[in-house]
Order: structure tokens, then C-alpha cells, then sequence
């Protein structure tokens, strides 16, 4: 799950002036354990990526914002970080994976 208060219109959703609600896939992720959800990556702990090609809707067919959303987190992998939806994100997911884009999570 990602609380959507923690996401940022026109950086992690609605990118590049879309109006559509969507988080794209490749948003680079960090798991809160007070809240038991993912948010953005914060810099410093790289845990995964949502992972679904069409992205995640925010708001529901009656236009209303969920107040969380479930996602698929990709949480091993290899992930060229020059390809990542967020560009704020590439430079701090390619230090936090020394480069090569290859991370694993494995959350107990």
C-alpha cells in the first residue's frame, strides 16, 4: 500500500502536466514501518519499485482520491535508473545502487 497524502502532484503523480492520477511504474520506493506502507524513496533506503505497466490510479470511476492504493512492489531486480518516470529520483537510486541499478529487499 502507498498513502497517497505522501505523494507530491506533478512529481509522483500527474508527471509532466498530465491530469490523469496515475503513479507510474518505476517510482522508486521506501518502506515506513510506522505506517506499514510504502512511500517515495527518501534517498537512503531503496526497497523497490512499483511494478505495473499501466501505472496506479489514484482516483476511482466516480473521480474520487483513494486515500491509499494497493501496488506491486518489484523488490529484487536489475533497474537502469536513467529509464526511472521520476526524474528527481535517478541520481539518488543510481547512488543507492553503486551504479549498477541491481538491488534486493526482502522485507521479514
Amino acid at each position: 500500500m502507498i498513502l497517497v497524502s505522501n505523494l507530491v502532484e506533478g512529481t509522483h503523480y500527474n508527471v509532466g502536466g498530465r491530469k490523469d492520477y496515475v503513479v507510474p511504474s518505476g517510482l522508486a520506493l521506501t518502506w515506513d514501518s510506522d505506517s506499514k506502507t510504502y512511500k517515495p524513496f527518501d534517498g537512503t533506503n531503496l526497497d523497490g519499485f512499483v511494478n505495473n505497466d499501466e501505472g496506479v490510479a489514484l482516483r476511482n470511476a466516480a473521480g474520487e482520491t483513494s486515500k491509499q492504493v494497493a501496488v506491486a512492489v518489484l523488490v529484487h531486480g536489475i533497474v537502469d535508473p536513467r529509464f526511472l518516470p521520476i526524474t528527481d529520483q535517478r541520481t539518488s537510486v543510481t547512488a543507492a545502487t553503486a551504479g549498477a541499478g541491481v538491488f534486493s529487499f526482502i522485507k521479514a
